[in-house]
Formats: structure tokens, C-alpha cells, sequence
């Protein structure tokens, strides 16, 4: 028995070393494969920050175009994927279309097409659009035109140059890209046409454009404009609006368009101070209107990098995007000329990924041409050297998508379990807390949001969580909030009036101390010219009081500081520097009592310098009172509410500063 128990054991304990063995092994081969990626892929937190994360997609497949039997490929321009995950690729060099099956096996090739019996050969075809139907357009660059050619290789559909006094007689017409919606109305970008999208019917009749961009132009621009060189007003492109490099659809019919024509500088500044109006967006999305709607609700607009170098002459390397393609649950990815990288946005604006390099390497791009979805996977076209690389999407990308796609259709809870999963594989995720932050908001669990919205540092949707948790809590406890800001208003009357009768007897000499040469402070804020009088003359303050309001200062800006609320402290997770604090507050009230006095003396004036400290310090005593009230009113403010704070702080300033004496 004891035989069969010590072989048992035995048994065991090889089981476990095995059992290690393999997992080892799996982790050395993880290790391996991993690091025959040739990229990394990173996201951003909400400081911009670069934060590496796990592989959403992998390189899975790397189709040669020169091995298809064809001959050489040269300068592929686009690439589509129909709705039978057919694709198509426009060999602009060779001026032909390749066919190719879902297996990427050449099917066809598109030379020429048939007008009225007459054979007409494209001519540097550029951007494809394939209806469910089989219609192939291709926007016929050097023939300017756009065909659509059926599987017999008829031209059913053909647009030309628009017949449009908004565009020069002379210009020579060169459409890249087109799309077609779901009402087969035609959406055309040409090279040199900078007045937005060009629109065709049903009936191939020109409709107009769409989607221009906005002009930033102003009087200021103008005036200066005037005493500009020609020179220098050639260089000032903001004033020209900016044509697109590519466009899709989706089956909505709302247009996803991006630009890589906008002047670098620009680009930065809207990175920069993270505008989300979209007047230099370089993605956006018109409706049938041709209004913008893309939304931009993450850390940053969507635009690529928002970490980049600058040239030698002092230009941000921006990202270029000049391709679009839209991937499921809602998510749209665009390509980076400038790096060879992806970025994948959600229908919010944030950045869910992004990956890529700009190299030979396989797997990289060297001349990135185009993208487009294939189902979950991900094909980038490569001009250079004719490869179409096919990027997999890993379980790490599959729960990014799962979140989307549940969040979308209101499955909350199974939302938040996809998130979790996610942490537990990237801890630093910020994203994963603002998708369980979003959840929750939805599910109208506002208090576990705003926990979960503080972890990523979303102060926007947090106070989206604290506006409804604070109308929850009005709703909910109307009357005692009412009553408590009666009696708050009651007892403010009574404190100011026992603050009056304390000062009237200080004023006839009945009272003296400390406390009354403080509380003589609120006497000057209400008749600031007879106070300040009495002040000097009747000797109605003193140096220690002074010195006093002198720390109160120092000590309130210290707590705003500190306790202000975090949605309206920029600061909050950096080091507190009490010195800077008092230099930017007592630091200066104290240079400016030095420096009135040497004004003075300078000009012969009676100011002595104690007169001016005491006066000064008890000046900006309503700069301690506002700041003073400004604290706990920033935590029940959102940030839509934002300018009751400000308003708070510049009274606080004017009426301090304001009644500053200087000179006497």
C-alpha cells in the first residue's frame, strides 16, 4: 500500500514539474512571438502620457501583389473590401484593378470599360467603391472622371468634372477617392478642389459640395493681413480651406472624411488645448447636411499622435491621416502617413489603440497607401513595394470590440464585465475605467461613476456623474436643502449685523482688542473711503492685525490649493509648493507694499510704511472672503458651471485689488 502511495506521490510531483515546464515554455514562446511584432501598441492617459498596452491586432498574413500572376504591381493607390469580403485594389501604375476573392486569389482584372460600344482604358486609377450589387466605382484620375463598371465591364454610371463656377475654368480635374450611400447619391474628392465634398445624385446630376471646411479668419487676421508681403500671404493657409485625402460611408449614410492638408501648427494647437469644435479636425463626420458630428469626448480630439517631435525649423510632426475605413461596434480607424501607424477610435472619440511602424520590417509599411476592415481583420496597402498586409485581431482586441459593441446596444453589466477582463490584463487602462464609468452613469449608479471616472482622470464625465447624483439628491431632499439655505442666509444677517455693532463700538472707543481691530476689516469693505481715513488718522487698525490678514491670505490660497474640488484643480495630483503659494499671494502683497512705498518716498509723498502695509492688508480682506467661498462652492458646481467660480475669483480680485490704497 505504501508502494503504491510513495508512486502516487511520485506521480504528482512530475505531473507539477510538467505542468510548470509547459507553462514556462508557453511564456518563453509568448515572449518570442511578441517580440517578433515590429511595433508596439500604446494609448494615451488623460496627461498625455504614452502607455504601452497588449497587441489589439498582430500581423497574420502578408500577401504578396506581384506573386497574384499578373506581372509587377506598381503604385497600388486603394484597396476595398465588399460586402462578400471580395477585394479590390487599384494597380495605379499598371492603370488597372485587381480582383481579388476573400482567399486573396485573383478573380479578375479591370483594364478598361465600354461607353456607347467604344473601349475606354483607365488611366491612373486611384480610390475604389463597390456596391452590394457588384458595381465597381473607381475614380479614373487621369481620365477625370468616375465610372462605374459592371461585371461585363460596362461604364453604367460616369461623372465629370462638375459644371460649377466655384471651381477655375482652367483647373485640370482629378478625382482620388469616392464613395457611394445608401441612396446612390455619388461623394467625390478631387485634387485642387478645396470647397469639400463633390455631390452627384441618383441621376448623376451635380448637386453641389458638401462638407467645406470653415475658414479661421477674423478682423484682427484681416487688418494685419494688409501690411503682409505677397510672399507672406501665400503662407498663410489658414485662410484657404483644406481638401480632403479620403472618405467612407457608413450604412447610415453618414460620411467619415479625413484631411491631411492642415497646416501642422493648427493641428497642434487643437491637440493642445484639446478643442472639440472640429474647425481643424482632421476627421470628421458630416451628416446629410454636411455639418460636422464627430464626437470628440475623449482625453484628446481625434488626430493621431498626440505625443510628437518637432522638425529642425521648429513644425510639429503631426500625423498625416489620409485613410478612413469603419469597423464594427461603431469604431472607425485611420491611417498615418507620416509613422505607418492605425489609430481606432470608438463612436466617443477615444482612442482605443494604436500600433504600427513606418519600416520595411514585415508586418510595418514603408509607403502606407491605404487600410480597410475585412471583417474583424484589419489590410494595409503598401505603394512601395506592392504588399498587403493582414493584421489579426487578438482576444485583447475582440474584448476592446465585445465592450464597444454591449455598450452600444445598452447591455450595461455585460459592458462592465468585458472592462473588468481588460484591467486584469492592463491595470493602467484609463479607458477601462471611463467604460465601467460610462456604464454605470447609464445604469444610474452615479456615485460608483464617479469613483471609476476618478481613476482615469475624466473630470468631464465626472461631472456629467455628480449632475446627476446632485439633481438626484435635490430631488430628493428639497426641503431640508431649502431650509438649511434659509438658515445659512439668516445667520449671514445676524453675523454682519453683530459684526456692525461691533465695530460702532470700536469706533466710539468703547471697544478694543484684537478681534475688533480684525473685524474692522468688514467696515472698510462696505465705506472703504471713511474706513481707510479712520484706518490712518483715527489708528483704527494695527501692524499685528495686519500681519494676520497677511497669513489668512497665504493660508486661503494654500487651501484652494488643496481642497479645491478636483474637477476645477488643474493641479491636484501635482507636489503642493507652499513657497510658490506665497510668493503668488502674501509674496506679492508684500513687494507691492515695497514698491508703493518707494513711490512715495520717490515723489515726496506722506505714505510711511506702515501706514501703507496696514492699509494694503486690510484691503484685501474681501480677496480672503471670496477665495474663502469659492472653496466649498466648487463642490457642488460642475464644469458646465464653471464661471459662478470665476465670477467668485475676479470679485474677488477687483474689489480687493480695487480698493487698494496707493500714494498716501
Amino acid at each position: 500500500m505504501s508502494i503504491i502511495k510513495d508512486y502516487s506521490r511520485t506521480l504528482r510531483r512530475a505531473g507539477i514539474r510538467l505542468l510548470v515546464c509547459l507553462l514556462i515554455l508557453a511564456t518563453v514562446l509568448v515572449t518570442f512571438a511578441s517580440a517578433d511584432i515590429p511595433y508596439a501598441t500604446y494609448n494615451y492617459l488623460n496627461d498625455g502620457t504614452r502607455i504601452p498596452t497588449q497587441h489589439a491586432y498582430v500581423p497574420g498574413n502578408i500577401v504578396d501583389l506581384h506573386a497574384l500572376g499578373v506581372g509587377e504591381v506598381s503604385g497600388p493607390a486603394d484597396v476595398y473590401v465588399d460586402s462578400a469580403q471580395n477585394v479590390y485594389i487599384s494597380d495605379s501604375g499598371n492603370n488597372r484593378i485587381l480582383c481579388l476573392d476573400s482567399a486573396f486569389k485573383l478573380q479578375r482584372v479591370i483594364e478598361s470599360y465600354t461607353i456607347d460600344g467604344k473601349s475606354q482604358k483607365l488611366s491612373d486609377p486611384n480610390g475604389l467603391w463597390v456596391t452590394d450589387d457588384g458595381l465597381v466605382y473607381v475614380a479614373d484620375t487621369g481620365n477625370g472622371l468616375v465610372v462605374a463598371i459592371d461585371k461585363k465591364d460596362q461604364a453604367v454610371r460616369m461623372m465629370g468634372k462638375p459644371d460649377s463656377e466655384l471651381l477655375e475654368k482652367d483647373l485640370i480635374y482629378r478625382p482620388t477617392s469616392v464613395a457611394v450611400d445608401p441612396h446612390s447619391r455619388v461623394y467625390i474628392i478631387a485634387s485642387g478642389v478645396t470647397m469639400g465634398l463633390i455631390v452627384f445624385n441618383g441621376r448623376d446630376e451635380f448637386q453641389g459640395f458638401s462638407g467645406a471646411q470653415k475658414v479661421t479668419y477674423n478682423v484682427v487676421d484681416y487688418l494685419w493681413k494688409q501690411f503682409m508681403s505677397e510672399e507672406q500671404k501665400s503662407r498663410m493657409t489658414s485662410f484657404v480651406p483644406t481638401e480632403y485625402s479620403d472618405l467612407t460611408i457608413d450604412s447610415r449614410g453618414f460620411i467619415y472624411a479625413v484631411s491631411a492638408g492642415y497646416e501642422a501648427e493648427d493641428v497642434d494647437a487643437m491637440i493642445t488645448s484639446r478643442q472639440t469644435d472640429g474647425r481643424v479636425s482632421p476627421i470628421r463626420k458630416l451628416n446629410f447636411s454636411g455639418y460636422d458630428i464627430l464626437k470628440r469626448d475623449g482625453f484628446y480630439p481625434p488626430a493621431g499622435d498626440i505625443e510628437y517631435e518637432e522638425s529642425d525649423d521648429g513644425t510639429p510632426q503631426v500625423s498625416a491621416l489620409i485613410d478612413v475605413d469603419l469597423g464594427e461596434a461603431d469604431t472607425y480607424s485611420v491611417l498615418d502617413r507620416q509613422r505607418g501607424r492605425i489609430f481606432t477610435y470608438s463612436q466617443k472619440g477615444d482612442l482605443l489603440f494604436a500600433f504600427g511602424n513606418k519600416d520595411s520590417r514585415l508586418g510595418n509599411s514603408l509607403t502606407p497607401a491605404a487600410l480597410a476592415y475585412k471583417g474583424s481583420d484589419l489590410l494595409v496597402l503598401d505603394s512601395s513595394n506592392g504588399r498587403l498586409t493582414v493584421y489579426e485581431r487578438t482576444e485583447y482586441g475582440d474584448l476592446l470590440i465585445s465592450a464597444q459593441e454591449k455598450y452600444n446596444s445598452f447591455r450595461f453589466d455585460e459592458a462592465i464585465a468585458d472592462w473588468e477582463r481588460i484591467l486584469e490584463l492592463n491595470p493602467n487602462f484609463s479607458l477601462a475605467y471611463d467604460g465601467i464609468g460610462d456604464s454605470l452613469l447609464q445604469k444610474g449608479e452615479y456615485v460608483q461613476a464617479m469613483e471609476y471616472f476618478t481613476h482615469s482622470d475624466n473630470m468631464k464625465q465626472y461631472s456629467e456623474a455628480f449632475q446627476q447624483y446632485r439633481n438626484q439628491m435635490i430631488r430628493r431632499f428639497l426641503l431640508p436643502i431649502l431650509a438649511g439655505v434659509i438658515l445659512l442666509a439668516v445667520g449671514l444677517v445676524f453675523l454682519f449685523r453683530l459684526i456692525g455693532r461691533k465695530n460702532l463700538a470700536y469706533a466710539s472707543g468703547s471697544s478694543k482688542g484684537l478681534g475688533n481691530e480684525l473685524l474692522y476689516a468688514f467696515y472698510i469693505m462696505r465705506h472703504p473711503f471713511d474706513g481707510f481715513w479712520d484706518l490712518k488718522h483715527e489708528k483704527r487698525g494695527s501692524a499685528r492685525a495686519a500681519w494676520i490678514l497677511l497669513a489668512l491670505l497665504f493660508l486661503v490660497d494654500a487651501l484652494q490649493r488643496i481642497m479645491t474640488a478636483r474637477i476645477f484643480n488643474e493641479q491636484y495630483s501635482e507636489p503642493i509648493n507652499l513657497v510658490q503659494i506665497f510668493l503668488n499671494s502674501a509674496g506679492i502683497a508684500l513687494i507691492f507694499i515695497l514698491a508703493n512705498w518707494c513711490l512715495t518716498s520717490l515723489m515726496n509723498g506722506e505714505g510711511r510704511m506702515k501706514d501703507i502695509f496696514i492699509c494694503t492688508a486690510y484691503a484685501l480682506v474681501p480677496m480672503i472672503l471670496f477665495k474663502a467661498a469659492a472653496i466649498p462652492l466648487s463642490y457642488v458646481l460642475t464644469i458646465n458651471e464653471s464661471y459662478f467660480l470665476s465670477i467668485v475669483n475676479a470679485l474677488a480680485y477687483i474689489w480687493g485689488i480695487g480698493q487698494v490704497p496707493i500714494g498716501k
